[in-house]
């Protein structure tokens, strides 16, 4: 009997459709690696061995991967029992150092055993939380922030989506908090924060010596045709249930090309492009998708570029680089 829909491709459903891998859950089985993984890995490894202190801002427009990398991070910082808190950026800074403070207290649960008080990193900390909604001094939220990172090295404070700040009196306390924290920590302890790009030259604007202080900046860089076709074959992956097929059926390797450069590279909207088109491909039960389906999908974004072709690994070890 003739299959319909997605068992046509041995899988079960469409595997784009969820298009998040923003959970520890499953971060790690979808993550393509590259450069800035390698780069953030070597830091990470500086800072559990207490041989370097890191202030680092790792930077990417909207679905370049940011969060993603926070939580590779914070997998691989469980995994070696090192301190961690990420926490999400907001325009209301007030709320941002309570939920650090929070964030850090709850951390600290378990770790330190057979005190009978809390220490005193803790209860200015718990202080500063209280009585947040009175404001804060930025100069001693910092100190509080960075003494508590340094008494729990190694230890890692993740601040994630810069660009939600605004420039107004408000940013302009909180990036003071920063610059101290950034000031005060010592050897094993790492701060990183991402933004997108662009905005982060903006919001930096005037603040060279806040800048001076961030010692990487790492920006990531588009999907190559490889690590696209990588993308699509580990998605395919989750949802295969047929064995002995090629690692990107019902793509052809020009394809996915085609659908890289439509989106330029980036990630998210690759998966995005991926959906609509293994979508249509089921819907009109076609055999294979290559370019020229691609295009009839996505439109004049989706035409080849002048350029030569870059080839996908080999199709039997296209998983095999993860």
């Amino acid at each position: 009997m003739d299959k319909t829909g997605y068992e046509r491709y041995g899988l079960t459903g469409n595997p784009f459709r969820d298009l998040s891998s923003e959970s520890l859950d499953n971060v790690e089985l979808f993550h393509v690696r590259q450069k800035a993984d390698d780069d953030l890995h070597g830091i990470l490894e500086e800072v559990a061995a207490k041989e370097n202190k890191a202030v680092v801002a790792l930077l990417g427009g909207l679905g370049a991967g940011k969060t993603e990398r926070l939580l590779m991070l914070q997998a691989e910082s469980r995994r070696n029992g090192i301190f961690l808190v990420m926490r999400n950026i907001t325009a209301e800074t007030r709320w941002v150092i309570k939920v650090i403070c929070e964030g850090m207290i709850e951390a600290a649960k378990g770790k330190k055993k057979g005190l009978f008080s809390s220490p005193p990193w803790q209860r200015n900390l718990t202080k500063l939380a209280k009585n947040i909604s009175k404001g804060y001094d930025p100069e001693q939220a910092g100190t509080a922030i960075a003494e508590a990172l340094n008494k729990n090295a190694p230890a890692i404070l993740m601040l994630n989506d810069l660009h939600t700040l605004q420039r107004d009196e408000d940013t302009d306390r909180f990036m003071h908090a920063l610059h101290v924290i950034f000031d005060r920590i010592d050897k094993g302890v790492m701060v990183m924060i991402t933004s997108d790009a662009g905005y982060f030259d903006y919001l930096m604007i005037g603040k060279e010596s806040l800048v001076a202080r961030i010692n990487k900046m790492i920006a990531i860089q588009p999907l190559n045709g490889q690590e696209a076709c990588l993308m699509i074959a580990k998605r395919l992956l989750s949802k295969r249930v047929v064995e002995d097929m090629q690692p990107l059926y019902p793509f052809t390797e020009k394809s996915v090309m085609v659908m890289n450069e439509s989106v330029k590279g980036n990630p998210r909207e690759l998966l995005k492009a991926a959906d609509r088109v293994i979508d249509q491909a089921a819907t009109k039960r076609v055999i294979q998708v290559d370019e020229d389906f691609v295009k009839s999908v996505l439109g004049d974004g989706a035409e080849s570029k002048d350029k030569p072709e870059e080839s996908c690994p080999p199709a039997v070890d296209v998983l095999a680089t993860s």
